[in-house]
């Protein structure tokens, strides 16, 4: 394991030779911030974290406050309390494991240091929130503002990194909420021409398990969203959202196919001739994260990892 994150820290490119620089017995102090490195984790892990820090401008956190992690992330209302739960330093390295082979090690230097990776990733053991009626509501991860909150961090995450097709899942959900993260602060901007040739104001004819109904749909540039691409339902989207949501499910969908959905589960959409606008409007997204990020989502959609 830690030669793979030895390997991960070479990738990342943030010393001339990464074997005269192991040494980080010494540490980075910063200006009313966080000192690095941490106290707790393995000698690999922080060397990895202040790598991060010194690259791209980024901390890594397990030792942190409650109050900080949350203030700009989560809020407090009457009904509502978040609360977050500080992981075991133990596991930290093997946090680090999973977010370079899911995330960190698809997108270029570039785009990490423009926002690619936030201002601080937190990494918890769990996050919640408590209603005032004791209901939790539970996070894997989240995102807002320059903050990022992740967690696991606990002997759980041994069974994620070990298993191909947890760490596959985990992957997908976590790139589907950074890519809504870095719309929503600016890192990735939607071009306009995606939503041209979309009729987003004219409800669909239903039900779609009709297959002519569903076929209209489809050619109007409609893809399944992410719940009907698991359950199969024709008919989930609709019967979930309402239509004055049309325009941003519809991004959803195809953010989640284009990120998480293989070539072989893309073929019925990319191949059919009746699906024309589905394929435009397709290759206008991905040239675009080419272009712009230099990011390739079908690597990322189509990665996979060993068992």
């Amino acid at each position: 394991m830690k030669r793979f994150l030895f390997i991960a820290i070479c990738f990342l490119g943030t010393f001339v030779s990464c074997k005269e620089e192991r040494n980080v017995s010494g540490t980075l102090d910063i200006v009313e911030d966080y000192v690095l490195p941490q106290e707790g984790a393995s000698t690999a892990a922080n060397e990895f974290i202040l790598n991060i820090y010194k690259t791209y401008g980024s901390y890594f956190l397990y030792d942190y406050t409650s109050e900080d992690a949350l203030w700009n992330i989560t809020s407090t209302s009457g009904n509502t309390t978040s609360v977050i739960v500080k992981g075991d330093p133990l596991y930290v390295e093997t946090m680090l494991n999973l977010l370079n082979d899911v995330w960190l090690r698809y997108f270029p230097e570039e785009f990490l240091k423009k926002g690619g990776i936030p201002y601080r990733v937190y990494l918890a053991d769990s996050l919640y929130d408590v209603m005032t009626n004791g209901r939790k509501t539970l996070y894997t991860y989240k995102a807002s503002g320059s903050s990022l909150i992740v967690t696991g961090l606990n002997e759980k995450l041994l069974t994620i990194n070990d298993d191909a097709e947890k760490k596959k899942a985990w992957k997908d959900t976590f790139i589907d909420a950074m890519w809504r993260y870095y719309v929503s602060v600016g890192v990735l901007e939607i071009p306009d021409d995606f939503y041209a040739g979309t009729d987003y104001t004219t409800e669909p004819e239903v039900p779609l398990s009709e297959p002519e109904n569903l076929l209209k749909y489809r050619q109007r540039g409609f893809l399944p969203s992410k719940y009907n691409a698991s359950s199969g339902d024709p008919n989930e989207w609709y019967s979930r959202w309402t239509w004055s949501s049309a325009k941003s499910n519809d991004l959803n969908s195809y953010m989640y196919h284009l990120f998480s959905r293989t070539d072989e589960e893309m073929e019925e959409y990319l191949s059919n001739p009746d699906y024309v606008l589905i394929q435009k409007k397709w290759y206008i997204l991905l040239d675009y994260f080419k272009d712009c990020c230099n990011v390739d989502p079908r690597k990322i959609a189509n990665a996979k990892f060993e068992q």
